[in-house]
């Protein structure tokens, strides 16, 4: 059966919206630096690139044919949803690209989409990949269905790129129109991929300049990203009696090194492995009065698993941006003594 192009648009909507991911990255690029725990830079020739206020700031200097970009570490593993805006800040002429792309385990398959500029000096889209080494569809090679047309995107200078994998069929979409348009599918690998973002300048030609915004991968898997955990100083601030049927106040303590806002309360989770009982009631003060807000949360002491005897509590959670933290402290338990004569003058009776 052979479908007609617009039945097989439909079908590859109607897939990719109903496929569910287990595993998802994002990053607004918002922390001043690039972070080495999810991404490297690719040993750049000519090219300079850095971490600004929500975005990562691209450059390939005037005259110079050069490159820059970043690779990230979170491999995907499976069909994906791979996402990232850009912003054009000068890019002027003939060859200037930037560019989304995948490239597999073995280095020899290859899906990508750019945005570029035409020897007429129109900006347009192109999505071509290497499969096996070989390079399946030239740069440079206008077709109706590999570009989009060129007058369109005269004045284009934001926009966003997309790559989904489904087995080992890899689409390309530019978004227009306040829509995701389609632009080419092609049959290139389904093994693990790493995913890159670049930009690219050719000689004699005036600065390019890109910034990079809004990435997004989702996965069936994501590998060798693992998310760092950030050890927190957590303070009960009295004993603890087990037997007791109300709630334990605990401080997560916001330092010099630590912003205790960036904490998701409904994710906190505290007792005697850390993850026993999750927060009843939680607020964000400065508990201690040194300059720095805490969070300040409740468990029911039921609810916690803390025994007799018991020396250290724990404490998970993670912050809005889903980055892991773990807390110890020590405890005292209370009651207990009591517990242990009525349980003797039960026993001599």
């Amino acid at each position: 059966m052979k479908l007609s192009r617009g039945i097989f648009l439909f079908f590859l909507t109607l897939v990719f919206a109903s496929t569910a991911f287990a595993a998802e990255f994002s990053d607004n690029f918002d922390d001043q630096k690039l972070d080495p725990n999810y991404w490297s830079v690719i040993e750049s020739d000519h090219g300079s690139l850095q971490e600004v206020g929500g975005g990562v700031d691209m450059y390939v200097p005037n005259g110079i044919s050069g490159f820059t970009g970043i690779a990230s570490k979170c491999q995907v593993v499976g069909d994906f949803d791979i996402q990232a805006d850009f912003e054009l800040t000068t890019f002027n002429t003939y060859w200037s690209s930037a560019s989304l792309q995948v490239q597999s385990a073995d280095k020899k398959n290859q899906a990508l989409i750019y945005v570029s500029i035409s020897k007429d000096s129109k900006r347009h889209y192109e999505s071509p990949y290497i499969k096996d080494g070989v390079q399946r569809m030239p740069f440079g090679y206008y077709t109706p269905d590999l570009w989009a047309p060129v007058n369109e995107f005269d004045g284009l200078k934001n926009g966003k790129l997309r790559l989904v994998r489904q087995g080992s069929q890899i689409t390309s979409y530019y978004f227009h129109n306040d829509e995701w348009q389609h632009l080419t599918t092609n049959d290139v690998f389904d093994q693990p991929g790493t995913v890159s973002l670049s930009i690219a300048g050719s000689m004699n030609n005036p600065t390019v300049s890109v910034i990079w915004d809004n990435y997004s991968a989702k996965s069936g898997q994501l590998s060798g990203c693992e998310e760092p955990t950030k050890t927190v100083a957590i303070e009960v601030r009295h004993s603890i009696n087990p037997r007791n049927k109300g709630v334990i106040p605990v401080v997560i303590l916001g330092t010099a090194d630590f912003d205790a806002t960036t904490i998701d309360p409904g994710t906190v989770l505290f007792g005697k492995t850390g993850i026993e009982a999750a927060a009843v009631k939680s607020n964000f003060t400065d508990v201690d009065s040194d300059g720095y807000v805490d969070l300040l949360v409740h468990f029911k002491t039921e609810e916690s698993g803390i025994q007799c005897g018991d020396k250290a509590v724990h404490l998970t959670g993670t912050t809005f941006d889903q980055k892991k933290i773990i807390g110890t402290d020590s405890i005292k338990t209370a009651g207990c003594q009591q517990c242990k004569k009525s349980v003797r003058k039960r026993a001599a009776i």
